[in-house]
């Protein structure tokens, strides 16, 4: 007896040493400098506040602002990460002190696939400069004659986009593919100066992968020691076979076509970054180069893509502001040309459209990862070295202290009292300063051109079938819309059609 006594006491002790060092553990790890923003207490070792997201990613940062104001802090597994809210915080952090945030970050997640190269994943100083200068050559192709050649270039497929759907008009479709396939040879044609076919089977391929979904592999870039579990769980090697894919099949073959028929008259990202690492004595090697390109290929094509695929998901949900568009453009450009560059000022509705779109949907929700350079004292509070910065970008596009009923759907909003158009500069959809999106020229141009050709020549429709209209997103970090299932009525039939109907029928 005394000896089971014993043993109880001994399990007991046991059981009573484990469960106190777990709650020193966790009292230890939720201990937070007294300068330190506020935030979550609930902080797990290994874990950090991840068990606090109870539900979405949305939804929860909306709620600690709620509890802890415009700036909090939270730990994602071992990162130390700073939430700003509201404009005139986020607008105070990266613009007035922007230099003090600029450091790019190391994470497993970007260097894993591409070993550390390119512009948006590195962390070393040369990514700096090279984003500098892919800054440069895109604001050349959005400006100037690079302007022309853009225009020129989206032009072609736009053409190609609207043939290809005419051919589909009256049916049910899904216009995701068609969308992704345009706008991604655009982003091509500048790239190299050549697009791809239609029925390319590699290009169709790429396509593909890009829309796999790795939402979940994010996690790894805060818990990198998740990657030893088995198997694949986190899609961290489908991510890098999918990167290898893009650079074997797609980049490097183009890369050897541009160099084999380069032409000076024929202008391009790729032979404009070359010569201007050329004259600044920068020497890039080929594998830089290539994930340079992979960068910008993503950058450049998937959120312009989202953003034209909510458009429409928009139009077919409000059908008066469809019109209105239409008529605009059919009343200031007419019907025998589709719209271009130089018809954007007199389209003012259509432009306050498209800002009101990419208000309400902000693609890049959070921004381009940034961290603190150096200890940082910020409203108060210490933002230490390597802190991970996350401005919430919805915080300031829906301030109902700016946006008069933010939830509302409302283009009027960016018209003035003469129906000019004007930007306010709250909206900041692609961030600002030194942390903005490097083709917002580029997106909101394709966008215009793009969107008005396509409401010219077409009026957009939720199919029969389809299921009930729904402004959820797919994951809590792409902010892609649903698939959907469109109808297509091809204006111009329509209108022959009534032509030959007589009269009376027609009341």
């Amino acid at each position: 007896m005394d000896q089971l006594t014993q043993m109880i006491c001994d399990n007991v002790t046991t059981t009573l040493i484990v469960v106190g060092s777990v709650l020193v553990v966790v009292w230890h790890c939720s201990r937070r400098q007294s300068q330190l923003p506020p935030g979550p207490r609930l902080r797990l070792p290994l874990f950090g506040n991840m068990f606090s997201f109870t539900r979405g990613i949305r939804e929860a940062l909306q709620e600690w602002r709620k509890d802890y104001g415009d700036i909090f802090c939270l730990y994602l597994g071992q990162r130390r990460v700073v939430v700003l809210n509201g404009y005139d915080v986020i607008n105070e952090s990266l613009v007035t002190h922007g230099h003090l945030f600029v450091k790019r970050p190391d994470l497993f997640v970007s260097e894993y696939p591409n070993h550390g190269r390119g512009v948006l994943g590195t962390a070393v100083t040369v990514g700096l400069e090279q984003q500098r200068i892919a800054d440069v050559c895109l604001r050349g192709f959005t400006s100037g004659s690079g302007k022309d050649i853009l225009e020129i270039r989206t032009g072609e497929e736009v053409n190609n986009l609207l043939r290809l759907i005419k051919e589909e008009s009256g049916r049910n479709l899904d216009l995701r593919f068609f969308i992704n396939f345009a706008v991604t040879n655009v982003t091509c044609s500048i790239l190299f100066g050549k697009r791809f076919e239609d029925d390319d089977p590699l290009f169709v391929e790429y396509l593909k992968r890009r829309q796999e979904d790795f939402s979940l592999t994010a996690i790894l870039e805060f818990m990198p020691y998740l990657r030893y579990l088995p198997g694949d769980i986190f899609n961290i090697k489908r991510l890098a076979e999918n990167v290898a894919f893009t650079e074997e099949e797609i980049i490097k073959p183009s890369i050897k076509r541009h160099e084999k028929d380069f032409d000076d008259q024929n202008v391009t990202l790729v032979s404009a970054f070359l010569k201007e690492c050329q004259n600044l004595g920068l020497p890039v090697n080929d594998d830089h180069l290539v994930n340079i390109v992979v960068d910008l290929l993503i950058a450049g094509s998937e959120p312009t893509a989202v953003a034209i695929q909510w458009g429409i998901l928009y139009f077919i949900a409000y059908p008066d502001v469809q019109d209105r568009v239409y008529q605009e453009i059919k009343q200031n450009v007419g019907l025998h040309r589709v719209p271009n560059m130089s018809d954007m000022e007199s389209l003012p509705y259509v432009q306050a459209t498209i800002s009101e779109v990419l208000r309400c949907v902000n693609v890049n929700p959070y921004g381009a990862r940034r961290f603190a350079s150096r200890d940082v004292m910020f409203r108060g509070y210490l933002i230490p070295e390597d802190t991970m910065i996350v401005p919430v970008l919805e915080s300031a596009l829906f301030d109902q202290e700016h946006w008069d009923n933010p939830e509302e759907f409302k283009p009027e909003r960016f018209l003035n009292e003469e129906g000019h158009f004007v930007k306010h500069k709250q909206w900041i959809p692609f961030s600002i300063g030194q942390s903005s999106c490097l083709g917002e020229q580029l997106a909101t141009l394709e966008m215009f051109l793009f969107l008005s050709a396509m409401i010219q020549q077409f009026r957009f429709r939720k199919s029969e079938k389809s299921k009930p209209l729904s402004f959820n997103s797919d994951t809590n970090l792409s902010f892609r819309p649903y698939p959907k299932c469109v109808q297509l009525i091809d204006r111009h039939r329509v209108s022959e059609h009534r032509n030959n109907i007589p009269s009376c029928y027609l009341r």
